[in-house]
């Protein structure tokens, strides 16, 4: 400790002599007081500060005060976090969240979580971020703590933000919202609704965004924030630069850096210089674009902000390269790609490699362009699943109960009519009744009348059935729709993705290619159309097969023919992995089952298999017959899987599906489509599998013999 800071901390002892002094020096009063005095001073004196934490924390240790022993550990914490000393600033949190479940303090738990979370966003783990204020979120929940909530919900909000899951982040934002309304709180208020400013420009909803913008600038200004205002400002400016108003966005701009220069807020610096910097490239302005990149990446770097970072190196990657440094540029995007990977920000990691294909394009390399290509391609599926995959599901499902609830709907409304009817029909009768006195003529009539009642009867008894036969089958075509939906996804998504991917390639570098290198994307782009337009075909006569119900076509066919033909559909995806797919089987052998049920089921046991399969493996198909049953086989040497992932393989309740060896995603709905088509066609399936060893997926179907 140098001479200057323990002057410091004697003054400041001696201007606090009073308030330590009420009360004994080793009590835990004492340690109130000394965190009393952290808190006044952290601000202004640090390290001052940090000696008056560690003097609070060993006095509350030494009388065994878990509340206070916490609160100074989280406390301390927090500083080191806005100092930037991330593993310190866990490692106290840590401490504090051991005391606070051995005493089962659900409250200071909470916090400790919550700094642990912001310490993870600061780093970029996105991860384990989401991990521990989720945690921290059932903390505060369970003790009631509003203001945690509040806070908590909206890192949430800031980390589905950054991972591009807009439709989460709202919601999260919004709960946030709520919570600081309760609360009165102006500052939480307005940092939530400049936070769903941010979420509806990145939903292409810029009218909404200006709204939560212009309220949480009123709010940040009347209470003075200065730093809220700037990053307001900042927000106001790319919606501008969005829509091509760049005169209006460096106007927002300047006023945002001028705050930022007048109140020393460095960290906000380095957002509005990215902007400027963008506004600049896209006026043509190189030079100053640069300029301001490289006054943002300085920001960054001093901060620690990996994430910030890599958005600097990726801008000044792309300069670089339109001014033809490639080496710098080269240099730049392999940092960004670094970056990228250890935070897992996708859409980092997608532009980086970009900018590396340009280059490689650029420079005559074209197998590593195509090699970075494929990554593009296979990081856009991923992001696109992500954003996706969830809204999909919704909507289908609010489609399928819209739907059902109409169809019942209707079928009511439809008996409600007959019964009215029949009301009529009774009315009449005891009109003619009344009106013909005879007694002969009332006995027809009632005899006639009776003979309908029990005819009107019968047919709402009719009606009625109906209706319920009708709601079972609705339900049923819904559930094996969504079977449908599942089956053509997971078939079609390979050959698609190999066709887009060739032509955006051709598209961007045509100019600088020669005839047979365009000619070989051509012919590569050719191929992926015919196998995706021959899939469709099958699938499509397979879907006219259904017409409301799943219904089996059998036909004879030879089954080794079809497993070659699933194996050319295959191809395309082992190569991507460099797997050589195997196939043992006869030259003739014949089942009769329904061709394009048991074609699906091959085609997903192998797409299956090259999704867990390691690169430069081998798969392989056997096909054996044994008595009256012909087995085919599917082996693999991947990752396998345990007994209880095994167990669960089969259960639609179970939801279970796990990521392949190169990330690959899915919906754990192939397998189960295929043991119902197995199934259906009088066989069984079956799997062995062990962890590291890989997995064996078998079928038997019923053996034709020729007359």
């Amino acid at each position: 400790m140098n001479l200057k800071i323990l002057i410091g901390i004697c003054l400041l002892f001696f201007q606090n002599f009073e308030a330590l002094s009420l009360s004994k020096p080793e009590s835990a009063d004492s340690a109130s007081v000394y965190l009393n005095l952290f808190l006044e001073n952290k601000l202004s004196n640090q390290d001052t500060a940090i000696f008056f934490a560690h003097r609070a924390i060993l006095l509350a240790e030494k009388e065994k005060n878990d509340s206070l022993h916490i609160a100074g550990l989280n406390e301390l914490a927090n500083l080191y976090l806005v100092k930037n000393e991330f593993d310190r600033a866990d490692e106290l949190c840590k401490k504090a969240e051991l005391i606070a479940r051995k005493n089962n303090l659900t409250a200071q738990l909470g916090k400790s979580l919550h700094i642990r979370g912001k310490i993870c966003l600061r780093k970029g783990d996105y991860g384990e971020s989401l991990t521990l204020n989720k945690s921290a979120l059932e903390a505060y929940t369970e003790s009631g703590n509003i203001g945690g909530m509040a806070s908590v919900n909206n890192n949430i909000g800031v980390i589905y933000s950054s991972m591009q899951n807009f439709e989460k982040a709202f919601n999260y934002f919004l709960e946030s919202l709520r919570a600081y309304r309760k609360l009165n709180q102006e500052r939480g208020i307005s940092k939530s609704l400049n936070n769903l400013g941010i979420v509806s420009m990145e939903n292409n909803d810029p009218e909404n965004a200006l709204k939560y913008f212009e309220e949480s600038i009123a709010i940040s200004r009347k209470e003075g924030n200065l730093r809220a205002t700037s990053n307001t400002l900042n927000n106001i400016a790319l919606v501008f630069l969005d829509q091509k108003k760049y005169d209006a966005a460096k106007k927002y701009l300047n006023e945002a850096l001028d705050i930022c220069n007048t109140s020393g807020y460095t960290i906000n610096k380095m957002s509005i210089f990215i902007n400027l910097g963008v506004i600049y490239q896209k006026q043509g302005q190189i030079n100053k674009a640069r300029e301001f990149f490289e006054k943002s990446h300085a920001i960054a770097k001093q901060i620690g902000d990996i994430v910030s970072i890599t958005d600097a190196l990726i801008n000044l990657a792309e300069i670089k390269y339109i001014q033809g440094e490639d080496k710098e540029a080269l240099k730049n995007s392999d940092s960004a790609i670094k970056y990228s990977n250890e935070t897992g920000a996708l859409e980092q990691l997608k532009n980086s490699l970009s900018i590396k294909m340009l280059l490689a394009s650029a420079t005559g390399k074209r197998n590593e362009a195509f090699d970075y290509l494929e990554q593009i391609n296979d990081l856009q599926d991923s992001l696109f699943t992500i954003k996706n995959s969830e809204l999909t599901a919704h909507l289908r499902n609010q489609y399928d109960w819209e739907y059902k609830d109409r169809e019942i709907e209707n079928l009511k409304k439809e008996s409600r009519l007959q019964a009215l009817e029949i009301e009529k029909k009774e009315n009449f009768q005891i009109f003619m009744v009344i009106l013909f006195s005879f007694i002969l003529v009332a006995i027809i009539i009632g005899i006639r009348s009776y003979k309908k009642l029990s005819s009107a009867h019968k047919d709402i008894k009719n009606k009625n059935a109906l209706l319920r036969d009708r709601e079972s089958k609705l339900t049923q075509v819904i559930a094996e729709k969504d079977k449908l939906f599942s089956v053509v996804s997971h078939d079609l998504k390979n050959p698609f993705n190999s066709l887009l991917g060739n032509s955006d390639f051709l598209l961007e570098v045509y100019n600088d290619m020669e005839d047979d290198e365009r000619l070989e994307i051509i012919k590569n782009i050719r191929s992926a159309s015919r196998k995706a337009y021959n899939l469709l075909e099958e699938l499509l006569k397979w879907v006219a097969s259904q017409r409301g119900r799943l219904k089996i076509n059998k036909e004879v066919f030879n089954l080794t023919e079809e497993a070659e033909h699933a194996i050319y559909i295959a191809e395309e995806s082992a190569e991507t992995k460099d797997i050589e797919l195997k196939i043992e089987a006869p030259k003739s052998i014949l089942v009769n089952a329904d061709k394009n049920m048991i074609a699906s089921v091959i085609r997903n046991l192998l797409i299956n298999a090259i999704k867990f399969s390691k690169k430069h493996s081998s798969i392989y198909i056997f096909i054996r017959q044994a008595g009256e049953e012909v087995t085919l086989s599917v082996k693999d040497n991947g990752i396998g899987m345990s007994k209880e992932e095994v167990s669960q393989l089969f259960k639609i309740v179970a939801g279970i599906s796990k990521s392949g060896t190169e990330n690959e995603k899915g919906t754990g709905l192939g397998l189960i489509l295929c043991k119902d088509f197995v199934e259906k066609n009088e066989g069984k399936i079956e799997v062995e599998s062990e962890p590291e060893k890989g997995s064996v997926f078998r079928f038997t179907l019923p053996l034709y013999h020729l007359a």
